[in-house]
């Protein structure tokens, strides 16, 4: 899925740029101006942040993690198959949370409101953690196996809001209700 997004990515700008230019097309007094950003890249071959002009601003030095962003306060969280860490700009640790031996990898990270990070672990018995600033557990809740369709957590919990067996569960997760809601489903 990731690979698809990155591919994708390109294809939208180049897509959204192309619309702007066709609808400035049949109003010349518009003055064209290319939509641009830079963006965060978790793939296969590369993990970090690609400017405005299509450079590399920033670059973790390990590629092929699941998942990731770039945090409100400017640093990046990223998630591993192994292990969870987020960096300042200046690629300093700030927050570690290493894959337990129990569990067969890592798949989605999300920083919540309350300064906890939510981690999903897969495995034989695949959960939802809560992790504190201090890489210590908070809140441990067990998924059910028909939950963990694939590893992409976010869409996972997503459909789990919406499932009456596991409610019960995700309502053990203090900022669940709010998270889930919030613009990361937007």
């Amino acid at each position: 899925m990731k690979t698809v997004l990155i591919v994708l990515t390109p294809l939208l700008f180049l897509n959204c740029t192309q619309q702007q230019r066709s609808s400035n097309d049949t109003n010349e007094s518009e003055e064209s101006v290319p939509i641009s950003h830079s963006f965060f890249v978790a793939g296969p071959n590369f993990t970090g942040i690609i400017d405005e002009s299509g450079k590399v601003e920033w670059d973790a030095g390990r590629p092929g993690a699941r998942d990731g962003y770039v945090l409100s306060n400017g640093n990046i969280l990223i998630c591993w198959s192994d292990e969870v860490i987020e960096y300042t700009r200046d690629k300093q640790v700030v927050f570690n949370y290493n894959k337990p031996e129990m569990t067969k990898e890592l798949g989605a990270v999300v920083r919540l409101e309350n300064g906890n990070t939510l981690i999903t672990e897969s495995g034989d018995n695949p959960r939802l953690v809560e992790v504190n600033p201090a890489g210590e557990i908070e809140v441990e809740v067990p998924l059910v196996p028909e939950l963990w369709m694939n590893m992409q957590g976010r869409y996972n919990l997503w459909d789990a809001q919406h499932d009456k067996d596991n409610q019960k569960i995700l309502e053990k997760i203090p900022d669940f209700k709010e998270w889930i809601n919030s613009e990361v489903f937007e």
